[in-house]
């Protein structure tokens, strides 16, 4: 099962070293050789497509995003080790615990506003090209979702960590 996977991720990664122009991998494992070469393969490719919708997104709106998420994570943390801690503390980090939410909220929203930005910043290219072929169209809306969808997995990521540090420390 391994192996019949490896070619289809040899086959993606040679297509990206030729149009990035590395050089070819030559060499593939073994038949028995252990699943740390396919998995670096398949980290390796996440983060080029995960990269190339980072600048596709358009690096302003993918950047706040992302920062608004690891502000977002670092509270959770903070009032994780407050409500754990216990006392008067683990009351103020319970209440404050909400402000993850809000936080990952400011992320969706941020996604939108970028998409939007990006839907003016087409149409008005339409409008001063005159006629444009549908799959531009489709292309411009499809770049033009990623900061979106972005946003939108921020949201839910932060919704549950919320929803899970809650339950947790209701719990105690």
């Amino acid at each position: 099962m391994f192996t019949s996977n490896l070619g289809i991720f040899s086959e993606l990664n040679s297509e990206y070293r030729r149009t990035a122009g590395l050089p070819p991998v030559s060499t593939l494992p073994a038949e028995g050789a252990p699943a740390t070469f396919g998995t670096v393969i398949c980290f390796t490719l996440i983060y080029t497509m995960m990269f190339e919708l980072f600048v596709m997104g358009g690096p302003l709106f993918m950047g706040l995003i992302t920062l608004t998420f690891l502000i977002a994570l670092i509270v959770a943390t903070v009032n994780a080790f407050a409500i754990f801690g216990g006392g008067e503390e683990a009351a103020k980090g319970l209440l404050r615990l909400s402000y993850v939410k809000s936080i990952g909220l400011l992320a969706l929203v941020l996604g939108v506003l970028g998409q939007m930005i990006g839907l003016y910043s087409a149409f008005e290219a339409i409008q001063e090209m005159g006629s444009v072929s549908p799959a531009m169209l489709a292309g411009g809306l499809k770049v033009s979702s990623i900061t979106t969808i972005w946003g939108l997995i921020c949201y839910v990521l932060c919704l549950l960590v919320y929803l899970g540090l809650s339950a947790v420390a209701k719990k105690q």
